[in-house]
């Protein structure tokens, strides 16, 4: 194990975590060395890598069909995560009056490290399909639920969280310059989301 001598971090352990997050995001998997490119590392670390991961059940190597993919220990530790998330339950009776008041999907989030982190949804069928997952991020700065939650916050803690994490032009309609943005939470804030 090799640790970078600026932040302690574990070099293999943040490889291997950092494969995890990629198959997450592909509901395919993905073949070993379509993932090594991706991760930017030779084949034969990630292979040691989804090997360890393997033997503790966080990935599942399908033989048929060549392709690495999460395995049932992500499921337990993602559950033991939205277990101890109370107010996810707290929130779903509001979540469903205001659902079916609104007739639109409804999403929780929580905040983690610039970005918003999808808990739990409340569909609506007559709303268009929502595209975040539970589990799934989206830049704060880039989602309505984002929004909302930067407003419920001072603009100087905004400031701060947009500067660490930048402000990436994920759509046309991102707003990209932090005076802009505050000025759109103010707006936010003004009805009351």
């Amino acid at each position: 194990e090799v640790m970078t001598e600026q932040n302690g971090v574990v070099q293999s352990l943040d490889r291997a975590l950092r494969l995890l997050e990629m198959l997450s995001e592909a509901d395919d998997g993905f073949r070993l060395v379509d993932l090594a490119r991706r991760a930017e590392l030779p084949v034969s670390t990630t292979h040691r890598l989804l090997l360890t991961l393997q033997s503790r059940r966080f990935v599942h190597f399908d033989q048929t069909r060549s392709r690495w993919s999460v395995g049932a220990s992500c499921l337990s530790v993602g559950a033991n995560f939205q277990r101890r998330r109370v107010l996810a339950s707290q929130a779903l009776p509001y979540m469903d009056a205001l659902s079916r008041e609104t007739g639109q999907t409804v999403n929780f989030g929580v905040v983690d490290d610039g970005s918003v982190v999808f808990v739990t949804r409340v569909e609506h069928a007559s709303s268009q399909r929502a595209t975040a997952s539970p589990g799934g991020r989206s830049p704060l700065h880039c989602s309505g639920i984002g929004k909302s939650l930067l407003a419920a916050m001072p603009d100087g803690r905004v400031r701060q969280l947009l500067a660490r994490h930048g402000m990436a032009k994920i759509t046309a309609n991102s707003i990209t310059d932090s005076d802009a943005f505050c000025e759109a939470l103010r707006a936010v804030r003004s009805l009351g989301y």
